[in-house]
């Protein structure tokens, strides 16, 4: 055996495996400890942009903004993509609540791109379906539309329930907008049959809600009521005075079109003590 093909051969190997290793490195630019202490960081922040978003008000969604976005830089560093995803989504979605769409529109597209690169299906629907969102808000509805339906066909390939009732929901409510009252009435169906799988009471009860209302505009009252009175009960139940002002207004309009103008006054009335008792 000719030992000096054998050298020339461990050395070109051993470079070889070198110059990858060296390249690995370059393209990360971190180590593995840096990449650790880097995620570390980047949850640090998240936890705490969480708790800001969570206290539900426009001016903690304008502080958790800058916090998801340094969780969201830290994460990229540390290559850590699934939770980069999710900081850019949640960044999106401060935004959004802060009052900047069109920053939120960004955020939410990139949210996109780097859930796919992860196969991360929930966030991805979650991204197209808040995209879709903000068009259907500013009147652009064939673009809206576009956004819901590219959030229903994962959530129907991939199987993605805890968002299905959310989606379904929205892309009935623009049908319903479009006029288009059948359509409206399948999705609000699907969004409802979503929300029980799901044991989602708030999202079935803005489904009943919907569906109610979508059975009213087809004329068909009677049918109308009992999505309504189903929904309401919900309603209480979870203490979404919001919904249940609105329910109650509904009501009273569809017992006005029955003809039954008492009963119509008696729901507007316990409309009109709800919003005096609320803070």
């Amino acid at each position: 055996m000719d030992t000096r093909n054998v050298r020339k051969r461990f050395w070109f190997q051993f470079v070889t495996c070198l110059l990858i290793t060296l390249f690995v490195f370059s393209v990360s630019g971190q180590t593995d400890d840096e990449k650790a202490a880097l995620k570390t960081k980047g949850e640090a922040e998240y936890a705490e942009a969480d708790k800001l978003f969570d206290l539900g008000t426009f001016e903690s969604a304008k502080a958790a903004l800058p916090k998801f976005k340094a969780a969201a830089e830290f994460f990229r560093l540390a290559v850590a993509v699934a939770e980069q995803a999710e900081s850019v989504l949640l960044a999106g979605r401060s935004a959004d609540n802060s009052g900047d769409p069109d920053a939120a529109l960004s955020l939410y597209k990139e949210a996109v791109r780097l859930f796919q690169k992860v196969e991360g299906h929930e966030g991805e629907a979650v991204a197209l379906n808040n995209i879709g969102l903000i068009h259907f808000t500013r009147g652009e509805i064939e673009s809206a539309r576009t956004y819901f339906e590219s959030a229903e066909t994962i959530v129907s390939e991939h199987g993605v329930a805890s968002v299905e009732a959310l989606v379904c929901s929205n892309l009935g409510s623009l049908f319903d907008a479009i006029g288009d009252k059948r359509k409206a009435v399948t999705m609000f169906r699907r969004s409802i049959d979503a929300a029980r799988k799901t044991e989602d009471k708030g999202a079935e009860a803005y489904g009943l809600s919907n569906l109610g209302k979508a059975q009213n505009d087809l004329g068909d009252r009677k049918g109308a009521l009992e999505f309504f009175e189903s929904a309401l009960e919900i309603a209480r139940q979870e203490s979404l005075a919001d919904l249940e002002l609105t329910i109650l207004n509904n009501i009273g309009t569809v017992w006005h079109y029955l003809g039954d103008n008492i009963r119509a006054l008696e729901l507007y009335g316990q409309a009109q003590k709800l919003i005096e008792s609320s803070p």
